[in-house]
Formats: C-alpha cells, sequence, structure tokens
C-alpha cells in the first residue's frame, strides 16, 4: 500500500497512540573517522557559564569497560568493549551493540557479567544503528545497510523481521509504544519516521524530506517523549517536537547543536542531545537550552565519540564508543531547579 494513500489513516490511528514516555535513544553513526578532537578538554563548565548554562546536570556515576563471561564448567574469563555503538537498559539489565566485536551483549550490573545474545555476523548486513529494549526484555535492533527492524526475544531468538521497501531505506532509530505495540523506525534517507504494527505491518510515516517545519534533512536519531517524536537532523532545524498525528509542535534553539547524532527525553520533558563535533551532551527544558555536560577525553563524563544513548530510571547510558566503554551518568534535576 502507498504510502501517499496510508498517510490518510493515520489521523484515525493516532487516537489509539498511547502519550507513554519511551526512553530509548538512537544515533546514526558517522563515517568511522578519526574524532575531530584529539586533546583532554576541560573547558565545559567554562564555556556553559559564559553563557548562563547549568554543567553539572549529569553526574558521573558507573563505567562498564570490562567483565566475567563464562562458568565453572567451560571456564571464565574477561571481555572487554571494543567498540560500542549502542546501548539500552531496564533496570540492572544493559544491552550493548559491539561493532568491533559484531555481537549483541547482555551486561548484568551486579554479577558484572556478560553474556552474548546475538552473534552479528550473517545476522545483519550493515552496522546496527540502534537498540530498544522493551519491559519484557525483548530487544530491536536497526540494520542500517540492511534497510530493515529485527526484533528478538530476550534470549536473543529472532522473532520477526520490519521491512518496506517503498519507504524504509536506511534505519537509524527504532522505538516502541509499550501500550499499543506499535515501532517507530526514523530513516535517514527518506527523511520521516515509519510507523508499523506489532506484526511488521506498515501504517503510515510521519513527516518528509524537506526545510519547512515537519520536514527534515538526513534525520540521525529520534526518541519519543512526553510531547510525542522528538526528530534530530544534521540539516535544517536540527531538534523538533511532533505531536503524535505528525502535527509540527516546535523546534529546539538551532544554533545550539553542531551535529545532533543522539536523543532521549524524561518523562518531565528534559531534552538530552549528544552533539558530535564537540563530544557534549545538550540539555533541554521546553524549547530553552538550560545546561551541558561532557567534553572531549577519556575521563569520567568525557567522551570520545558518542554514538548512542539510553534512559532509565533517572540514569542516562552513553555508548563513549572510541573509548570503548559505556558511561552511566546520574540525572542531577536539582541543578536545573536551582
Amino acid at each position: 500500500m502507498s504510502f501517499r494513500i496510508a498517510r490518510i489513516r493515520f489521523l484515525a490511528l493516532s487516537v489509539f497512540f498511547s502519550g507513554s514516555l519511551l526512553v530509548g535513544g538512537c544515533s546514526l553513526q558517522p563515517p568511522q573517522t578519526e574524532n575531530l578532537f584529539s586533546e583532554e578538554t576541560d573547558t565545559v563548565s567554562t564555556a556553559a557559564a559564559a553563557v548562563g548554562l547549568v554543567a553539572e546536570v549529569l553526574l558521573p556515576w558507573e563505567t562498564i569497560e570490562v567483565g566475567i563471561e563464562g562458568d565453572s564448567i567451560v571456564g571464565r574469563r574477561d571481555v572487554r568493549l571494543k567498540r560500542p555503538v549502542a546501548v539500552a537498559a531496564r533496570g540492572d539489565i544493559i544491552l550493548i551493540v559491539d561493532a568491533d566485536q559484531q555481537k549483541v551483549l547482555r551486561f548484568d550490573r551486579n554479577r558484572r557479567e556478560f553474556i552474548e545474545l546475538v552473534d552479528l555476523q550473517g545476522t545483519v548486513t550493515g552496522d546496527v544503528t540502534d537498540i530498544f529494549l522493551t519491559p519484557n526484555l525483548d530487544f530491536f535492533i536497526a540494520d542500517w545497510g540492511g534497510a530493515r527492524v529485527l526484533q528478538f526475544d530476550h534470549r536473543g531468538r529472532q522473532i520477526r523481521e520490519f521491512r518496506n521497501t517503498l519507504n524504509l531505506r536506511r534505519p537509524v532509530s527504532v522505538s516502541v509504544d509499550d501500550s499499543t505495540g506499535y515501532v517507530f523506525v526514523a530513516d535517514g534517507v527518506m527523511d520521516h519516521v515509519v510507523v508499523f504494527n506489532s506484526t511488521g505491518e506498515a501504517l503510515t510515516a510521519i513527516g518528509k524530506r524537506g526545510s519547512s517545519e515537519g520536514q527534515f534533512l538526513n534525520i540521525t536519531g529520534m526518541a519519543r517523549g512526553p510531547e510525542g517524536l522528538y526528530i534530530i537532523a544534521r540539516v535544517g532545524d536540527r531538534i523538533q517536537v511532533l505531536g503524535d498525528d505528525g502535527s509540527y509542535r516546535y523546534s529546539l534553539p538551532r544554533d545550539s547543536v553542531a551535529y545532533p547524532n543522539s536523543v532521549v527525553v524524561s518523562d518531565d520533558n528534559l531534552v538530552f542531545v549528544s552533539d558530535f563535533i564537540d563530544n557534549t551532551i545538550k540539555i533541554y527544558q521546553g524549547d530553552l537550552l538550560v545546561a551541558q555536560s561532557g567534553g572531549t577525553g577519556s575521563a569520567p563524563g568525557k567522551f570520545r565519540r558518542i554514538t548512542d544513548m539510553w534512559l532509565d530510571e533517572g540514569f542516562i547510558y552513553v555508548a563513549d564508543s572510541l573509548n570503548g566503554r559505556i558511561q552511566i551518568l546520574r540525572v542531577v534535576k536539582e541543578a536545573i531547579e536551582e
């Protein structure tokens, strides 16, 4: 069914869309070149203060670089992350996509153990650009080169494929509405969000390519939040918020971020956007930039190429790709309120 026709159905379908928060975020991973910054930077706090922003909203809490794999029968060994590119978490369970190892790994924060869930070699045909974890621990991965999204159960067994040859070319982000089962997939080439039902049928699309309100040029990420869809793009209005019916609501400050590449949203509408250019995380309240954290480096709270973020229970999980680690940051909302 053509999406030109399917768009007409969206207004009817939208009444079923839930406003519940879905916390996963995603990113389009830039070309694998050296990071633009080679020196450790400690100027973020100074720069933030100079423009009246709060710097200490994200507190370094925990770093995941090494864990244990195996058991007493087959033997136990240390496993080190190499190049994590996507992350999702529910409670103490963290799923990590490691591009160099070509695996989806499950990490237990209490046991400090890794379990391999999926061997991506032969499973995907390109880079994995995002992962989304549901409350029952099923997960979805965006297969960028394969032009599809794959769904797996909690044991890593593939359940379903989400594909549409006419409207899905380069999926960069995936999010699932827990209440309806609808699967939202942002496309970085078609520059819209394709909406599937839980069985894999494409229902409609939100947004389109262009430079007007509600239009996008090179979508790099998407998240769902209390006001609908939060969509980031490399060109034009880089951060736009659309309602569940596809209507334009507002844009965040255009010049506040140079190259947004991942986004997450809290249930009280704090918006966190990573910037590929300076390795910072910008924090917005409503349509205002109120804080920023991070900067380039290897110290806690510093990053070398953020490729994905996830928000769960007041903590942001950051795929700090070139540092080979996942950083967990606690959100200090009181710093903004002060």
